[in-house]
């Protein structure tokens, strides 16, 4: 998976204060795929997207995921009674958001 995560570097914008730390997180639960955030686009396009889900899918572990670009988007907080905003994210796994891959190998592609 170095290509993925090599590839990954080129369209984001390292973590402030680093050079080459980056945003790339599991989900809450962490076998349904990973988010990366801090997207830089002036190298980002949909060529690069369907690049990594190419990527994704010629790999026996990840080879039913897919790639999902969501915009920055805003929620109400129930807690706070205030407006948040959720970063724009790149999403990356199973193609159903429900699937889940049972083993600990996806997670290690990452580790």
């Amino acid at each position: 998976m170095k290509k993925l995560l090599d590839l990954l570097k080129t369209f984001l914008i390292p973590i402030e204060g680093t050079s080459n730390e980056f945003c790339i997180n599991p989900c809450k639960i962490e076998k349904n795929g990973f988010t990366a955030k801090y997207i830089n686009h002036d190298v980002f396009n949909s060529d690069k997207l369907d690049e990594l889900e190419v990527l994704l899918t010629n790999n026996d572990k990840t080879s039913s995921w897919v790639v999902k670009l969501f915009p920055e988007s805003s929620i109400f907080d129930d807690k706070t009674g205030q407006k948040k905003t959720r970063p724009e994210k790149l999403w990356f796994g199973p193609e159903t958001v429900f699937d889940t891959d049972k083993s600990d190998d996806i997670i290690d592609i990452f580790g």
